[in-house]
């Protein structure tokens, strides 16, 4: 694997984490593999990489909610707070 590889494997696994610990709308972090959001991960890597604002993952993450998860309500803090920390990553390959 070369630095590149390992650089792109960490990031994945940074969002992965902040996704099943700090979002988990679904509260499976106790009961789940821990990637059960590992779907989500690229989308959320292109925004970011992409200079999207904290408020725009924040919805992002809100509209995954909405949609692919089912949830009828999204979670405004804590789409805030896991955003927060999506934003505060350095994505740079």
């Amino acid at each position: 694997m070369n630095s590149e590889e390992h650089r792109a494997r960490y990031i994945k696994d940074r969002i992965s984490k902040i996704l099943s610990e700090g979002w988990d709308p679904l509260g499976l972090k106790d009961v789940a593999p821990s990637d059960e959001y590992d779907n989500y991960v690229g989308g959320v890597y292109r925004l970011l990489a992409s200079g999207a604002s904290c408020e725009q993952i924040a919805e992002h993450l809100a509209e995954l909610e909405r949609g692919a998860l089912g949830c009828p309500e999204a979670t405004a803090d804590r789409n805030k707070t896991a955003a927060k920390k999506l934003c505060e990553l350095d994505v740079r390959i």
